[in-house]
């Protein structure tokens, strides 16, 4: 009864939220209508069951039989479909990504196509369901049978048959689909769903085998656990993703647009999170992680430089303040002879970088333009997109460009070349690699 007054309302809400969101991710990828379907079916299932509770001796053992078949069979038939197309996508983008001509997946595309794979299911249902059609016509007694009294005789092995048929099936498909990579959790739904399965019916046929005395004069325990299994499932299915896509849907295709495809130079490397933390961790233990420290204050310097000047707050007296406090942060802790982080710079580029420092947070009319000023080196930096090129340095120019530009080198040069023989590289390129063969994979199924 509480299931049929709190949690019914609440999934035919969430079922109708979901399908109204099924172009948005990670719905989109869940196939929408295959997880609508398997809705409708766990809710009419968990119905009958809460109905049979309900009704009591009234409720008609026919009708307890063919529920309990037709919501198993299609039920797992859905999850199966599921579980072959994401199984069929990832062999033939592989295939595609060896550049194979042909192979199993690429002769025989038809048998992705959803028309085939809904008369394929459907074929399955009807054939799986001789077994309670025979006992529907054979037994007569089974039609005088209602409530606890109904014995559905030889039907409960047939179905126990089937689910462990099943079970081995989705056991196949685990085991070869351990290589798939996609952002999406799909697998991981499936997996723990199949677990879930598994763990629902040892207790139902139990409750209705060996415990069917304390089933049915103290309490409905096999009704309970397979409550408790559908509604874990709907969650799992439908609430989770739906969560996903209204709360966290910037995060769900993170690095997927910016893979770097030139993971072989440190612009690349630096290029996405995974890489920055990756090469961070390599220079630490060669104690020179001061010299990416270095790189990437003054990458966040220059990233609030370019802030205060798209707000037009450059020459702000409060902005220029808080500018002035993290450069001055960056030459103390970097700069500074002696400083907690020194890092290995040119004499010429630390008595430069100092008179840049005493000059560029004077009031606006006091200090000439840096673009105007000469750097370490005596030259203008007029051209900025020289120094992005070659090192990564991205506008606006700083005060620090020349240092920066020197302490890249000094990784490109010294750090780097041991780094590509390094473990952290090797594990980042394959992550790397997956991630492209998770791009490759998603753009096939049309989902990004």
């Amino acid at each position: 009864m509480g299931y049929m007054i709190f949690f019914l309302p609440f999934s035919i809400y969430t079922t109708i939220w979901f399908y109204q969101r099924k172009d948005v991710q990670p719905i989109k990828a869940r196939q929408p209508l295959l997880v609508v379907l398997t809705d409708v079916i766990l809710i009419g299932y968990v119905v009958s069951l809460c109905l049979q509770r309900m009704v009591g001796d009234t409720y008609p053992c026919l009708v307890n039989l063919w529920c309990s078949h037709i919501g198993t069979i299609v039920l797992f038939n859905t999850y199966l479909w599921r579980c072959w197309s994401l199984y069929f996508t990832y062999n033939l983008t592989q295939t595609k990504l060896e550049n194979k001509e042909v192979s199993f997946f690429v002769q025989n595309k038809r048998y992705q196509n959803p028309k085939f794979l809904a008369c394929l299911s459907v074929s399955v249902l009807l054939v799986l369901l001789i077994p309670a059609l025979v006992l529907s016509v054979t037994d007569s007694e089974i039609k005088d049978l209602y409530g606890d009294n109904c014995n559905r005789r030889w039907a409960d092995a047939v179905l126990a048959a089937y689910v462990a048929i099943y079970v081995l099936v989705f056991v196949i498909f685990a085991y070869n689909m351990r290589a798939v990579v996609e952002n999406f959790r799909i697998k991981e739904e499936l997996k723990w769903t199949g677990v879930l399965a598994i763990a629902a019916v040892i207790p139902w046929l139990v409750f209705n085998g060996v415990g069917k005395t304390i089933n049915t004069t103290i309490f409905p325990f096999s009704t309970l656990f397979v409550v408790i299994a559908v509604s874990i499932a709907f969650v799992l299915s439908t609430v989770w993703p739906l969560y996903r896509s209204i709360f966290q849907q910037a995060d769900i295709l993170t690095g997927m647009e910016n893979i770097p495809e030139d993971i072989d130079t440190l612009t690349g490397i630096l290029s996405t999170a995974a890489g920055e933390d990756s090469f961070k961790k390599f220079l630490a233990k060669e104690f020179a992680v001061e010299n990416i420290l270095f790189y990437l204050e003054v990458e966040e310097f220059r990233r609030s430089t370019k802030k205060a000047a798209d707000a037009g707050l450059k020459d702000d007296e409060g902005s220029l303040r808080e500018l002035q406090g993290l450069a001055q942060r960056i030459h103390s802790k970097y700069i500074l002879p002696d400083s907690p982080f020194q890092i290995n710079l040119p004499d010429a580029v630390v008595e430069r970088l100092t008179e840049d420092l005493k000059t560029e947070f004077r009031p606006n009319f006091e200090r000439p333009p840096l673009m105007d000023r000469p750097n370490s080196r005596g030259d203008a930096l007029d051209d900025n997109k020289a120094l992005k090129d070659s090192y990564g340095i991205r506008t606006p120019p700083t005060l620090f460009d020349a240092a920066q530009k020197n302490i890249f080198n000094l990784m490109v040069t010294d750090s780097l070349p041991r780094y590509f023989r390094s473990d952290g590289y090797k594990s980042l390129a394959d992550q790397t690699e997956n991630m492209r063969k998770k791009k490759v994979v998603l753009e096939e199924m049309k989902i990004m």
